[in-house]
């Protein structure tokens, strides 16, 4: 008898349903993809063992609902099954994928983390086919790992690496991997690897990673993310009645972020002022993405990178902000965090072999 594949709903848009022009989850809509699912290729449901450990619009997660998702896994004999199967909303898909992908860094079946551009019952509904593309890629090469796999607007099923995945575009509500270094597609059922991609990784260096584990688990809500544009003002953030353990300043395409003052000494634009600011109230302050490989700097850049501002290097924000979260939630001492920052958990380190 072959091995089943845990099937782990969460939610989201492939978890839900319309009515009166309004999309929410739906139980039903559980049982609605099984059963296209059978009517489709013609297999019995009963190769999937049905968990639903959560069920919620993702725009609706938060960290703590990260630990219940990943518990709930655990809790299951993993070794009886073939692959994981994991749906889940399309808003918050690339923070989860890299949360799940930093957890089951050593797990030696694949998970899949599939989504859905619209409702099953949407005619333009890619779900169905992201399902099983996900059963295709388990059942053909049963790469260890944590993978996305969503169809694109040409029709492409593609295999992303859970690290590597950014947010979806507005409007065309399309994703891709950073740099386009996803992993590779599925065609006819079958697994073909994207081997134009100088960034990795191969199946053997998967194959071959250095395991991490942990001794204790958990998400941290106090890292604050800042996105840059023109005269975003630094002044709004006192933190005198909440203050973050960590900020992770998001930068321009080119590496750099505003910092401009004034000769009357107003350095409200300025992010080193801000960084200062930070440092004098001991939180922690990184900067991404920025890229190792890069010879030259801006002069903005050089002048923040002299301060006590960490560049978290080659990663995407999504990326970034999951292993924060997990970094600050997970490890009590400063030396620890920036030693986990550092060290590449699944491939996250987007870097030219």
């Amino acid at each position: 008898m072959e091995n089943k594949i845990l099937l782990v709903f969460t939610g989201g848009t492939i978890g839900s349903t319309t009515k009166n022009h309004i999309i929410n989850v739906d139980s039903s809509a559980r049982y609605h993809l099984l059963e296209e699912y059978e009517k489709f290729t013609g297999r019995d449901r009963d190769i999937f063992d049905v968990y639903e450990p959560l069920s919620l619009l993702s725009e609706n997660l938060i960290p703590a609902d990260w630990l219940s998702l990943v518990d709930s896994i655990k809790t299951k004999p993993l070794d009886k099954y073939s692959g994981i199967i994991v749906t889940h909303g399309t808003d918050t898909l690339p923070y989860t994928s890299a949360v799940l992908s930093y957890i089951f860094n050593g797990l030696d079946i694949p998970l899949v983390v599939v989504a859905s551009n619209l409702p099953l019952d949407a005619p333009e509904s890619n779900g169905l086919n992201n399902f099983i593309a996900a059963v295709n890629f388990i059942e053909d090469v049963a790469t260890p790992g944590t993978f996305v796999i969503y169809q694109n607007d040409m029709g492409e099923r593609i295999v992303h690496l859970g690290t590597r995945l950014t947010e979806a575009f507005p409007f065309t509500h399309q994703f891709r991997s950073q740099k386009d270094a996803y992993f590779g597609k599925i065609v006819d059922k079958k697994f073909i690897r994207n081997n134009s991609s100088p960034y990795g990784p191969s199946v053997n260096e998967i194959l071959d990673r250095e395991v991490f584990t942990y001794e204790k688990l958990s998400f941290s809500d106090q890292i604050l993310s800042i996105k840059p544009y023109p005269g975003l003002n630094y002044e709004m953030f006192d933190f005198s009645v909440a203050r973050p353990r960590a900020v992770l300043h998001d930068l321009y395409h080119s590496g750099t972020a505003c910092m401009r003052s004034s000769k009357e000494g107003n350095d409200k634009y300025s992010l080193l002022n801000f960084a200062r600011r930070c440092s004098d109230k001991n939180i922690d302050f990184y900067v991404a993405p920025l890229s190792i490989a890069s010879d030259t700097l801006y002069a903005t850049s050089e002048e923040f990178l002299n301060y006590k501002v960490i560049p978290m290097l080659d990663i995407t924000m999504e990326a970034a902000i999951a292993k924060l979260s997990l970094a600050y939630g997970s490890f009590r001492d400063r030396k620890t965090i920036l030693e986990f920052l550092k060290r590449d958990i699944f491939f996250e380190f987007i870097r030219h072999k």
